[in-house]
């Protein structure tokens, strides 16, 4: 379980980082209007997978996965799709 587990995670981090990556070096850069939706969107399901596991790990196993990094980074993502405020109004100031 905790190998597979770990596995599950890697990839998942893996698939989830390289994501944001093109979409912030290619889209997000040139301002365009979906890429903010993209990013959240790739955000939220990773979270909601995560949570998932994290929630069944800790219900079906004397094990105690991090909580914290899991809710830090969620919280960070909301935090960021409300303050974002559009590439063209950074470079204009």
């Amino acid at each position: 379980m905790t190998l597979n587990f770990m596995r599950a995670a890697g990839l998942d981090f893996l698939i989830t980082g390289l994501s944001i990556f093109y979409i912030l070096i290619f889209a997000f850069t040139n301002a365009e209007q979906w890429s903010k939706w993209a990013l959240v969107s790739i955000v939220l399901t990773q979270s909601i997978i995560m949570g998932a596991v994290i929630f069944s790990v800790r219900a079906h196993t004397p094990a105690i996965p991090p909580l914290a990094p899991f809710m830090i980074s969620a919280i960070l993502s909301i935090i960021g799709l409300f303050t974002y405020r559009g590439a063209n109004t950074i470079m204009e100031n």
